[in-house]
């Protein structure tokens, strides 16, 4: 079984999370997605009566929510949705469809996925939106 890992801007600070996704449903957190950093465990806390709470989570804004590729950059980072890659003279813009991940060209072509391994990111569509490759297609 491989890790499917999830990259997301904290609710709080805006800085970037990576690790496991989780969507709160119920009337009180329903929608709201939170992230399991990568490497952290999960704290439980016994509040007498109240009963217990687990902590770790870190709430993030469900906008900026994407999946890692299984993708290497060039660099070494984990290419993920919503990211923005150079290759060569092409700068591509990385969705999902429901069928898979994409490289969208400026010209809204797809690119052959395999050919964007080792393409340098050189931002994201939050981060950068004056970057991206033509109108946004999520």
């Amino acid at each position: 079984m491989r890790d499917i890992l999830f990259r997301g801007k904290r609710a709080d600070t805006g800085e970037w999370v990576e690790g496991s996704l989780v969507t709160m449903t119920g009337p009180i957190n329903n929608g709201r997605k939170y992230i399991l950093p990568t490497g952290q465990g999960l704290s439980f806390q016994h509040h007498g009566e109240e009963g217990e709470s687990i902590g770790g989570f870190i709430e993030v804004d469900p906008k900026t929510v994407g999946q890692a590729t299984h993708v290497i950059a060039k660099d070494g980072r984990h290419v993920f949705e919503g990211d923005i890659l150079q290759y060569f003279d092409e700068t591509m813009f990385i969705i999902w469809r429901g069928s898979g991940f994409y490289a969208m060209r400026g010209n809204g072509k797809p690119m052959a996925w395999v050919s964007v391994s080792g393409s340098e990111i050189i931002g994201n569509a939050y981060d950068n939106p004056e970057m991206l490759p033509g109108p946004p297609r999520a």
